[in-house]
Parts: C-alpha cells; structure tokens; sequence
C-alpha cells in the first residue's frame, strides 16, 4: 500500500460480503476533496474488477454511484435459496443508498 488517506494505491485488496470475499488487484483511490464542503467525504476508486464513487455523509447515509464490477454470479445465490448461478456478471449501479 502507497499514499495517503486522500490518494493513494494498493496492490491488493479484499472485501467480505456475507461471507464471500470478493479480492481485487491494483486498487487506486483519490479523495474528492470539495465533498468535504457538503459534510461528506467521497473517495472515487478503481481497480482491475470494480470502480465507482462511494461517500459517507455526516448523518452516516452510505452513497454509491457510477459503480461498475465484474463480480462472481454465484454471490447472487448468497442472498436467494431460489435461485442458483454460477458464473461471472457484469453490475452497474448508477446510484444507491443505504
């Protein structure tokens, strides 16, 4: 890992999504500085499999937006017991909250 909290790289990184843990290579990320002016701070990143925007304001609402991923399609079946994939797909969020 290389730089600051407001830019910076790592050559690996790895989330855990309800027990998936979904790694990626080369994760590069620069903070938008002017967001702090709205009480919020917005971090836009990329890497080999996934890029977007995310913030966090000062309520604690989480944003996302222009987020595009390739991601294993067998993690859909995490969250249904219906339905079972395999495979990889493509997501793109054009704007979430949570």
């Amino acid at each position: 890992m290389a730089g600051t909290l407001w830019k910076g790289r790592a050559t690996t990184a790895m989330v855990d999504l309800k027990g998936t843990v979904i790694s990626t290579n080369d994760l590069r990320w620069e903070m938008n500085v002017w967001s702090l002016f709205l009480l919020k701070v917005c971090i836009e990143f990329k890497s080999e499999k996934i890029s977007g925007n995310v913030c966090r304001s000062i309520s604690g609402l989480n944003l996302l937006s222009a987020v595009e991923a390739e991601l294993s399609a067998s993690l859909a079946n995490k969250f249904s017991r219906e339905v079972k994939v395999d495979g990889f797909a493509n997501v793109n969020i054009r704007q979430a909250s949570f």
